[in-house]
């Protein structure tokens, strides 16, 4: 059984003088003048800020969508403080999924699938929701990254979620990229959001069934 699925994150809570550290750990080693490095860090304070949403071990899952199989009803949960509510939503639904899993681990499908599964893994593990961690990959090719079929591993290959729907006819969701998320979500789009996420997830197992993966 195939798992797909799509995560949306923002970027990490800072205090001012924790994201000054971040901010300082990021400027270029080629600028040496204090007023250069302190002029970088005004201007890209905001950009390495965001940046974090990127990496698992900075950042926070504000919605996750999976759906099982090539029909199954796509599932969202989404929580706008970022306390965990939508890794415990994954945790429920797997384990109503007991019965079709068979105590095996599915093969998880998506889009960069391994980017989401690395958040999944990471902050799963932090909230000890074993019913997750433990049905996740621990090989290759128990992974299904439906980008990198479709550009037959050539990274040169490679196009957004977005152009490849477009390719195929497909309307992408909401007209979001995942660059926007943190905008969409300071404007109160939540509801929009997580259209956008199961949207993602429809998509992208649909682009899959096109071309076998």
């Amino acid at each position: 059984m195939t798992i797909w699925v799509d995560i949306e994150t923002l970027p990490g809570i800072y205090t001012p003088s924790a994201l000054d550290g971040l901010v300082r750990a990021a400027v270029p080693a080629t600028l040496k003048k204090p007023a250069t490095i302190a002029a970088w860090c005004q201007e890209h304070r905001d950009e390495v800020w965001r940046r974090t949403a990127l990496d698992p071990l900075q950042g926070q899952v504000l919605c996750i969508a999976a759906a099982e199989g090539r029909h199954g009803e796509v599932s969202s949960w989404y929580d706008r403080d970022c306390d965990g509510g939508p890794l415990r939503g994954l945790a429920n639904w797997l384990d109503e999924r007991d019965g079709n899993l068979r105590g095996h681990r599915p093969t998880w499908g998506g889009w960069s699938v391994a980017f989401d599964l690395a958040y999944i893994r990471l902050h799963a593990g932090r909230l000890e929701l074993e019913s997750v961690t433990r049905r996740l990959p621990d090989r290759s090719w128990l992974m299904c990254d439906v980008k990198a079929v479709a550009a037959a591993y050539d990274r040169r290959l490679m196009r957004s979620l977005g152009a490849t729907a477009r390719f195929f006819g497909l309307d992408k969701a909401e007209g979001l990229h995942g660059s926007e998320v943190l905008d969409a979500y300071a404007r109160g789009e939540h509801e929009r959001i997580e259209r956008y996420c199961r949207g993602d997830v429809e998509i992208t197992r649909e682009i899959a069934r096109r071309i076998g993966a």
